[in-house]
């Protein structure tokens, strides 16, 4: 089955266009493939070679280990000369193995698709780790000092096909040095910048301690300082999936062993249920149609629903401190903490799901979550998913949706008085303070129809009081 037609038969000619004559079983492979990626196609047009790799069955068998993108990576860097040939090197050998990984879940079962996830992960974490050493080939001692820690998905190594990377910079020095916060930009930059061959990743360092008012690299002691006195509810969740994946890997896993009395409380007292009860309130407010990840029964709810069990249970349950989501959901039903039903409706439906945004970003390798509108495209998102066509998928979203919607409205049946009493407009206000969800415009557009005659000092005002860095209220006062 072959989602575009048109896609596909464009880029044989355009194949073709460029480089001569084509054989069957390479036009066969690219048609395949440009058939439900338009990015994809455009890359194997660019570098031939790429059909030649995918030909060989023996890069299609079983998932490739971390250690193996590391070996082949080293010889790139063994060929540079400089930062940028082995950017360059970096980008092709990216979008090389894209084309492997998707090509093999294109002829794989859905059930395989967590080795997909993996995948890309380690794909990620390889090209984060190997452009670090590259860089600090001019900062020896800068390896013992540093770790970057790999957050949400890519912390859990189940990172999207187009997703931001979430990454913390650690140090072990007291004060960071003018060196250390040059590794860190020019790690950041390398990784982010676009060029006519692509880019590597989007980076996202919002999850550091501290947020966007603190330095991009974060002493370890004042990470620490920052989790124990002033960390809410959401960074306990945040830490769940941290996972080092750069520079000093021993440093970062003895940072995050420091946080597991701070992620995971053996007496989780009455504010602390309150925190997650109000953040699963906030999550209620984001709601977005058509969208597979902030819709209603979407990712989120499932991430949502066993992150709370985690936070919940896993201070006197060590088991459950695990960064994988279907890991975890397999150590609840062991731990007789949800059913087997919820288990495998939960598992079946982050599959689903996470599949669908797989396909819906391999099209043009964009950042979205969104179900296409168009009756064309949504009937292209069918095929891809293995689906006759649109009215098979809706009718799977909706069953999928449903049965997640459901479950995680479960949880927290009986919603306490101060859940009830916060109101959308706080969350809204909240979000843009601390997230960046919302525009400041919306914000202040929110504040005002409260009541608010000045709502651009309002903000100041409420920024300090949330924002330990300037003196604000406490995490117990902020709870208040």
């Amino acid at each position: 089955m072959y989602p575009d037609l048109n896609n596909a038969e464009n880029a044989v000619e355009l194949y073709k266009d460029q480089h001569g004559r084509i054989s069957k079983k390479d036009k066969d492979l690219l048609y395949l493939v440009a058939s439900y990626s338009r990015f994809l196609g455009r890359e194997i047009i660019k570098e031939p070679d790429i059909l030649r790799y995918l030909n060989n069955a023996g890069n299609l068998k079983e998932k490739k280990p971390l250690k193996t993108y590391l070996h082949e990576i080293a010889q790139l860097q063994a060929d540079s000369e400089n930062l940028t040939e082995f950017l360059t090197a970096l980008r092709k050998y990216k979008y090389r193995e894209l084309c492997r990984i998707n090509y093999r879940d294109i002829l794989s079962s859905s059930s395989h698709f967590t080795l997909t996830m993996e995948e890309l992960s380690d794909l990620a974490c390889s090209v984060v780790q190997s452009l670090f050493d590259f860089i600090t080939l001019d900062y020896p001692g800068m390896r013992d000092e540093f770790v970057v820690i790999g957050m949400g998905k890519l912390g859990g190594r189940e990172l999207n096909l187009s997703s931001d990377i979430d990454l913390i910079y650690l140090s072990n020095t007291e004060e960071c040095t003018d060196e250390i916060f040059k590794v860190a930009e020019i790690l950041t930059t390398s990784l982010s910048y676009r060029t006519p061959d692509g880019f590597l990743y989007r980076v996202d360092l919002g999850l550091r301690p501290g947020g966007g008012k603190s330095p991009i690299v974060v002493s370890i002691e004042g990470a620490i300082e920052h989790y124990f006195y002033w960390g809410d509810t959401w960074e306990r969740a945040a830490q769940i999936k941290a996972r080092p994946i750069a520079g000093n890997i021993e440093l970062g896993q003895m940072f995050i062993g420091q946080l597991e009395t701070f992620i995971y409380r053996k007496n989780l007292d009455y504010s602390s249920v309150e925190d997650i009860k109000l953040m699963k309130s906030k999550l209620d407010g984001l709601h977005k149609v058509n969208d597979v990840k902030l819709g209603k029964g979407g990712i989120r709810e499932i991430e949502f629903f066993i992150n709370a069990f985690q936070l919940i249970h896993g201070g006197k349950n060590p088991a459950l401190r695990k960064q994988g989501s279907l890991e975890t959901l397999e150590i609840l039903c062991e731990q007789k903490l949800i059913s087997e039903d919820t288990k495998n409706t939960l598992k079946s439906a982050y599959l689903f799901l996470r599949k669908t945004e797989h396909y819906i970003q391999l099209v043009d390798e964009i950042q979205t979550h969104s179900i296409p509108s168009s009756p064309d495209e949504r009937d292209k998102l069918a095929k891809r998913l293995g689906l006759k066509d649109k009215a098979e998928f809706d009718k799977n979203l909706k069953s999928v949706t449903e049965a997640v919607s459901k479950i995680y409205s479960s949880l927290f049946l009986e919603p306490s008085r101060k859940t009830e009493e916060v109101g959308n407009e706080f969350w809204q206000l909240a979000d843009f303070l601390t997230e960046g969800h919302i525009s400041e415009e919306e914000a202040m557009d929110k504040l005002y129809s409260l009541g608010f005659k000045n709502p651009g000092s309002a903000i100041d005002i409420i920024e300090v009081l949330i924002n330990p860095k300037k003196g604000g209220l406490t995490q117990k006062g902020r709870t208040l």
